[in-house]
This record gives structure tokens, C-alpha cells and sequence, in this order.
């Protein structure tokens, strides 16, 4: 028996998933919510820097510095992002506002310190419609 999503809406969900070497993360985000992918550290030290890319080319979409006692940062303005990054100053987790299907993609977290640490998060996204069947929503889901 197939069930039906009970909703008049189309949907989006996005599964984040991290991986690295203490384990992975998955959570799933309706269109329109806010994810945070988080860095793990409970503040910045001084000589930390935090890099965050995404896509296949690790484009730079967010930067931050602590050198001195004094945090730099930057975040980028690609249009497909537009105003929805935000960076946590005390620990460099990266948080995207408003959802879309283009936020689908590869994140990489790269943490230099006394060494350089990355993390990998996949955020897959999916329309789904009202017609759509909880059973093949979840084959699609674990497929990926």
C-alpha cells in the first residue's frame, strides 16, 4: 500500500549529511527552513583560519580569521546565496536562511589550526509533490 503526502504544497527537503573521521550527520530541511553545518569548535583561537567552499570546484563562499585576539571574515556574494550565509564569529559554523535547490551540493569545511581538519557535507535536495508516495520519497532518499 502506497501512501500519499498529505499536503497542498510542493516541498523541499534537504538531507545534509557529514562525513569524517568521529562519524556523520544527516538532517532533513523543509523548503524555506534554515540549516546549520556545524564546525565542532566551541570558539575560535588565535592562527585559526576557517574555510568553507562549495560545489565540485570548492569555490570560497566564506572565510574567517582569527589572528591577535581580532576575527576577519568574509562571506561571498554569489547571487546564489544571495544575503542567506551566515557565519558564527565564535565558531565558524555556517548557516544558510531560506532554503533552495540550489544549495544542493558538496560543502567542505577546512579548519587549520595546528594542523588543517576537513569535514564533508553533501546537502541533497528534493522537490516533492503532492502526489508523490512516502515510498518512493524514501527510495529516492536512499539511493543517494
Amino acid at each position: 500500500m502506497k501512501q500519499k503526502i498529505d499536503s497542498t504544497s510542493v516541498c523541499l527537503f534537504a538531507a545534509v549529511s557529514g562525513a569524517e573521521t568521529e562519524g556523520s550527520e544527516s538532517v532533513t530541511v523543509m523548503e524555506a527552513d534554515s540549516v546549520t553545518l556545524h564546525t565542532n569548535l566551541s570558539e575560535l583561537l588565535n592562527d585559526d583560519t576557517i574555510l568553507w567552499m562549495f560545489g565540485p570546484k570548492d569555490s570560497l563562499i566564506s572565510q574567517i580569521k582569527r589572528k591577535l585576539d581580532l576575527t576577519s571574515f568574509l562571506v561571498t556574494d554569489d547571487v546564489r546565496f544571495s544575503g542567506r550565509l551566515q557565519v558564527d564569529q565564535k565558531t565558524g559554523s555556517l548557516s544558510i536562511t531560506n532554503t533552495r535547490i540550489r544549495h544542493s551540493g558538496q560543502y567542505k569545511l577546512s579548519i587549520s589550526r595546528e594542523k588543517t581538519t576537513t569535514k564533508t557535507f553533501s546537502i541533497l535536495s528534493l522537490y516533492i509533490k503532492e502526489s508523490s508516495s512516502l515510498e518512493s520519497i524514501l527510495n529516492l532518499v536512499r539511493s543517494h
